[in-house]
């Protein structure tokens, strides 16, 4: 899974704060006071793109590299980890006032689909130790940046695919702990640059294992050094929405002889006592819009009440949104039953998806509960060359074996089409986008309002001369 962010990442115990002004640095990483909105994965072309959403500093941007690209795991340094291919990008973005968090993958030299021996080699024990040497690295060369705002040490360690997250890479809950503690160490006294890992929604019992991990091998050196937890969540799309439609949270949560968890702001149970029942069930015209409020709510509380605790984290590290959202329709798209969750999608779904999940992350930004950033996957959808194994359109064309769904990865997500090279088309959702941005606190108050205004066109588009095809 992949991602999206915006101003202020990841408020901590101080007061929202007004965004930082145009022109100056960010007031901090992830414990900056205001709430954080964003976008996910652009390159530096597509600037007037993410002004035309919030211009600088108005909008975080979250991008991704890595340590060895599956390359060989000998001896380097921080001329020779790859970083050269993003520092130009780096730089650029930090030029244009733009803050940003990086994603330092876990990706040490090994594949499981399919088997190719020029790029396997066999699990090393001090893959871990290399990694973490990469990180400091890392932190050392670019912590200086006055617009880096974070660092988020691996991705998706609990999820086992190898295509996208570092679950399935040998040692990786190794590479958690000595990443976080080697990237924050290497950072110079007084950085404001915060340093945290993510992790994607699941409850199962490697979840459970994974936090109770990092209390034992980290201990307390691990959790003083993390910042914030990244929660990467896509209700209805890679798992199911959960609680079941027609569940409201709070009745389950304060339900006689249920689980005691993190108890929710009052205002999250109040917006879903208003909420007749049959608004709930999916004949209703914003049933979206509740199941995916209700899934950040269950993810959000079971993160923070049930997996931190096992680490050792305070309440008061926040908990950034780092990935979430959902797809329009378009090329790309299937309706396979292979895979029942991921659904096609349209734009009025897409608009609900975005309200529900935003106006959850919202409701639960201050304590206990402490979500400090929402960041939405992606900016663009970009056009790709036709080949025998790709589509046309989506975010990537590696073709995977077990779905034809997924031949391009994820499609559909971005707040901008590219339908063909260079020419970006805005859908419906970054016209609501922008108004969030603009106005959280109207946003929050009317949004099945604006998921009426589906089918009113948003004017944007750009050309953007001599745009190569993305990935090309």
């Amino acid at each position: 899974m992949l991602v999206a962010c915006a101003a202020g990442l990841l408020a901590g115990l101080v007061p929202l704060a007004p965004p930082a002004l145009a022109g100056s640095p960010p007031s901090g990483g992830p414990s900056a006071g205001a709430f954080l909105e964003g976008v996910d994965d652009a390159t530096p072309s597509e600037l007037p793109l993410m002004d035309a959403v919030a211009p600088a500093p108005a909008l975080t941007l979250r991008l991704y590299t890595g340590c060895w690209y599956h390359q060989m795991p000998v001896e380097r340094s921080a001329s020779t980890w790859g970083f050269n291919d993003i520092a130009s990008q780096l730089q650029t973005w930090n030029n244009d006032q733009v803050p940003m968090v990086v994603s330092l993958s876990y990706d040490p030299p090994v594949t499981t689909e399919p088997p190719n021996p020029s790029d396997e080699a066999a699990p090393n024990p001090e893959w871990p130790a290399l990694y973490a040497r990469c990180a400091a690295d890392f932190a050392r060369r670019f912590g200086s940046l006055p617009y880096l705002r974070a660092i988020d040490v691996t991705n998706e360690p609990d999820i086992p695919n190898e295509s996208t997250s570092d679950g399935a890479m040998p040692f990786v809950q190794l590479a958690v702990v000595d990443g976080v503690e080697a990237a924050h160490q290497a950072l110079r006294a007084g950085s404001r640059v915060k340093v945290g890992f993510s992790w994607a929604y699941a409850t199962g019992p490697f979840d459970v294992a994974l936090f109770s991990f990092f209390r034992a091998y980290g201990g307390t050196t691990f959790d003083r050094d993390v910042g914030f937890v990244d929660m990467h969540i896509y209700p209805g799309t890679f798992a199911p929405e959960d609680p079941p439609l027609g569940v409201y949270p709070c009745s389950f949560l304060q339900a006689p002889g249920g689980r005691s968890r993190a108890v929710l702001p009052r205002s999250v149970c109040l917006r879903m006592e208003h909420v007749p029942p049959a608004a709930l069930l999916p004949s209703s015209p914003y049933s979206y819009y509740y199941s995916s409020y209700a899934t950040v709510v269950y993810g959000v509380d079971y993160l923070r009440g049930t997996l931190m605790p096992l680490a050792g984290l305070a309440g008061s590290v926040p908990i950034l949104i780092g990935e979430t959202g959902y797809r329009s329709s378009g090329a790309g798209t299937s309706p396979s039953p292979q895979i029942p969750f991921f659904d096609p999608g349209n734009d009025y779904d897409q608009l609900e998806h975005l309200y529900g999940e935003w106006t959850a992350a919202w409701d639960l930004r201050s304590q206990p509960t402490n979500v400090g950033g929402f960041i939405w996957y992606e900016l663009a959808d970009h056009y790709l060359p036709p080949t025998s194994s790709a589509t046309s359109y989506g975010s990537c064309s590696l073709p995977q074996p077990y779905s034809g769904v997924l031949t391009n990865c994820v499609t559909g997500f971005g707040l901008y089409a590219e339908h063909t090279a260079g020419d970006y088309t805005a859908r419906p959702v970054m016209c609501a986008y922008k108004s969030i941005v603009a106005d959280p606190e109207a946003a929050d108050l009317h949004p099945t309002a604006a998921i009426g205004t589906f089918d009113t066109k948003c004017p944007y588009s750009f050309t953007l001369a001599g745009e190569p095809p993305f990935n090309a």
